[in-house]
């Protein structure tokens, strides 16, 4: 019995299955697009690691024959700037994100929010420390010091290991993305769902509003309200 339920415990849902020939369509040209972009940036941030490197190995050569203390040749042309080139890959990351949940929910009208790139990959952030001040024997203690000393440094080597995490390895599965959505349609189809949730404003606007019911026609007064466009 045990080993059946283990069994069941393994079955994965392919939620994208479930999803019209438009749908996946858009999804998985997306998710090909962001995987190119992704590939794209990499390679640069390559080159101009090499290139860098390069130019920092010319300038110390040239250093070394200098009688003065400034190098005026020294332009730093290119510039390798791990937090530059992390903001741009977690920006990709993030416009991924967006354009999915901006397609469903300009074609289905519904309600969706989208959330933040961290939310659907795998690789977390170290905790950076913090140290709190209990009293001025304790915290300026030899002990002390090298107690916050030894964090920093564990913290500087766990931040540095995530950020080459992010910049050479991290990706997105879109997937992920719509597992969250139809975890948010909470086994409605789009349509229900929006049903759902035009109902439930309906409903909201008649307990703040003061409205007329005619027949099947309800109309409030004094309320202006455009619902999104959708595909039907």
């Amino acid at each position: 019995m045990n080993q059946l339920l283990k069994k069941f415990e393994k079955i994965e849902i392919d939620n994208t299955s479930c999803l019209d020939r438009e749908d996946q369509r858009f999804c998985q040209t997306q998710q090909h697009m962001y995987e190119s972009v992704l590939r794209h940036y990499r390679a640069m941030f390559r080159g101009m690691k090499m290139l860098h490197d390069k130019e920092t190995e010319f300038h110390s050569k040239l250093d070394e024959k200098n009688v003065s203390s400034h190098n005026i040749y020294h332009k730093n042309l290119i510039i390798a700037d791990t937090n530059t080139q992390m903001d741009l890959i977690t920006s990709i990351h993030q416009e991924l994100v967006e354009r999915i949940f901006t397609y469903f929910r300009s074609r289905y009208g519904l309600d969706l929010s989208a959330g933040t790139y961290e939310k659907y990959i795998s690789i977390q952030e170290p905790e950076k420390p913090v140290f709190s001040f209990e009293s001025s024997a304790s915290y300026f203690s030899e002990a002390g010091r090298r107690g916050r000393k030894e964090k920093s440094e564990q913290y500087e080597a766990e931040y540095q290991a995530y950020q080459e995490e992010m910049l050479l390895r991290s990706k997105l599965d879109y997937h992920v993305i719509i597992d969250d959505i139809f975890q948010y349609l909470d086994g409605f189809d789009f349509k229900e769902k929006l049903q759902q949730e035009i109902r439930q404003e309906v409903k909201n606007a008649m307990e703040h509003r003061d409205y007329n019911l005619t027949n099947a026609k309800i109309s409030f007064t004094g309320l202006t309200y455009a619902r999104r466009d959708y595909k039907k």
